[in-house]
């Protein structure tokens, strides 16, 4: 009970005024006062949950993206601790085939190329993230990796610009990048064409439209 909440019963009392008050100063003496939390340990405890909720944010949001390309098209979203906290999958794949989620990116690419999913002649990796130095030494450590599919890939960086476009698109990055490429040699091409072909055969016709001489263009039908 608080010292107003003991006063105003003592109102309702019927009694002289001095024996009241003396009443009242007595229970009021005896009545411990209510614990409260030192500023201190406010602000520490206020701190620790920041801190926590900082933490459980920065593990959640993407800082990196890995686009691997071949007859499927996977992309790896990598928060700063080089963790994968997303995939998101395209040409039909399931994302269930891919249980990669906490792994490293390492890990992560190692796994997802060992499926039967992918013949791992033609992986293409593209990398897209919030730091150019940061993309290539993840270039660099997946050069290096065990599998041999992942030394002979073809490496490319993109602008972090482009991941919003190839979604709005319905492709990965790395596709959206090579369908880029591809406009500049074709302007004829579409999205729903590229969408449709795997990432030799668009390397292919690159190759196609490169090799035409200044008479005309290669097309696609």
């Amino acid at each position: 009970m608080t010292e107003d909440q003991i006063r105003k019963a003592f109102d309702e009392i019927k009694a002289d005024d001095a024996l009241k008050q003396k009443t009242v100063n007595a229970v009021i003496e005896r009545t411990p006062a209510k614990k409260r939390m030192p500023r201190k340990m406010i602000l520490t405890a206020a701190a620790l949950i920041i801190a926590a909720l900082a933490g459980i944010f920065s593990y959640t949001t993407p800082v990196y993206a890995i686009s691997l390309d071949d007859t499927a098209s996977v992309e790896l979203h990598v928060n700063m601790y080089q963790r994968v906290i997303s995939v998101s999958t395209y040409d039909g794949t399931s994302t269930a085939s891919y249980s990669v989620n906490n792994m490293s990116y390492t890990d992560a690419v190692q796994e997802i190329l060992s499926s039967s999913e992918w013949n791992n002649a033609n992986v293409v990796i593209t990398i897209a993230g919030s730091s150019q130095a940061g993309c290539e030494k993840m270039m660099s450590t997946l050069q290096s990796g065990s599998m041999q599919c992942m030394a002979n890939a073809a490496y490319a960086t993109a602008d972090n610009s482009l991941l919003q476009e190839a979604q709005d698109n319905g492709m990965s990055l790395g596709k959206y990048k090579a369908y880029l490429m591809l406009k500049e040699l074709d302007s004829s091409v579409t999205v729903d064409q590229v969408q449709q072909m795997t990432m030799q055969e668009i390397h292919q016709y690159m190759g196609k439209c490169r090799g035409m001489n200044g008479n005309g263009m290669s097309k696609m039908k």
